[in-house]
């Protein structure tokens, strides 16, 4: 099974600030929450100047079956049953920048999925919405004592719109996408008029019902002609959303392999096995998922995708003041290993 990592961006509504939403969310730390027929516990820190967490999705089966082969070469069962205190658990972790409202988290079958993430976090910005809404109602009428016109009016005025969450998608704009690449490799065109410019193939063009061209990118190519030599010739086609597949492939600025669809496809910023990513998680007390690899490999594909998800703010100002203390662990870390590899390199 593979564990993706997806990108998202949230919104919320007018008159509920981060620091409102980052409040009610440490609010239900550590608390079973019913989600979509689950128990779900989440717990938060700000991490390096990011709002960071991890969501546990309690598993409502308590056995499970194991199967090996006996010394008799034959299939035995093995069948394993949870001690009361015990619950099978799948894991997301999260990282958010609360400048611009983007982040990433894992996912994978089982794990909380992108619509029950969603709901969680509505969950913590409808309560604080519900709220402010009450409270300056309360202060129009003064606690229902002083008739005030338009009160619902007003109250939309002051606090309109509401959460949403959504995946981010590769941008359908080319030149907003072709800035994720340091290096092009080629360009794949797969439309129904890819071979309508003239050339050799033209007469297939009345019976061809869908062709591709492949543009292999001479490596020695500075990357500023390149993008505009693209942006060129496939302009056109970047803006034709049916039929039509543009994709570029090439190297992120972080030196990863990087291919992306133009257009309205999920972003995904890797994947890595269930096994790997098991292994990057707390060893023995899930709270402590804020020192662990799978956290910091979050974190740092944030720094290195700043384009996308904002550069990390210099403070926690936007944090209301609470127990619980922002952390500083892994861009030190991250910093050093990449100025070492740049010297390396």
């Amino acid at each position: 099974m593979r564990v993706s990592i997806l990108g998202f961006e949230i919104k919320l509504a007018k008159g509920v600030t981060v620091g409102d939403f980052y409040q009610q969310i440490e609010a239900i730390e550590d608390k079973e929450i019913d989600l979509k027929s689950r128990k779900t516990v989440l717990y938060t820190d700000v991490v390096d100047g990011l709002l960071c967490g991890i969501v546990l999705s309690y598993k409502s089966s308590r056995k499970s079956l194991i199967t090996a082969r006996d010394k008799d070469g034959d299939l035995k069962v093995t069948k394993n049953t949870l001690k009361k205190n015990e619950h099978g658990t799948e894991v997301s972790i999260f990282s958010i920048n609360p400048i611009t409202l983007k982040g990433l988290f894992y996912s994978y079958s089982g794990s909380v999925s992108p619509t029950g993430f969603a709901e969680l976090l509505k969950k913590c910005h409808d309560k604080d919405l519900k709220y402010k809404k009450s409270s300056y109602k309360d202060e129009l009428t003064e606690f229902g004592t002083k008739p005030v016109k338009n009160v619902s009016k007003k109250i939309s005025a002051r606090y309109s719109g509401s959460f949403s969450l959504s995946l981010l998608a590769t941008p359908a704009d080319l030149s907003k996408l072709l800035p994720r690449y340091s290096a092009i490799k080629s360009v794949i065109l797969r439309a129904s008029n890819a071979l309508s410019d003239g050339g050799r193939y033209t007469p297939l063009e009345d019976i061809s019902k869908k062709s591709s061209v492949i543009v292999d990118i001479d490596q020695n190519s500075m990357i500023g002609d390149v993008t505009d030599k693209i942006k060129k010739v496939f302009g056109v086609y970047a803006k034709q959303k049916e039929e039509t597949v543009l994709r570029v492939i090439g190297l992120a600025h972080s030196g990863e392999e990087l291919s992306l669809i133009v257009g309205e496809n999920n972003d995904n910023f890797g994947r890595i096995h269930y096994d790997e990513y098991v292994d990057l998680l707390p060893l023995v007390k899930w709270k402590e998922y804020n020192k662990c690899e799978a956290l910091e490999r979050l974190i740092e594909k944030i720094m290195e995708t700043d384009v996308v998800f904002g550069k990390l703010p210099p403070n926690v100002d936007w944090k209301h003041r609470s127990t619980k203390q922002p952390l500083r662990i892994f861009t030190a870390k991250i910093t050093e290993r990449s100025q070492t590899d740049a010297i390396s390199g």
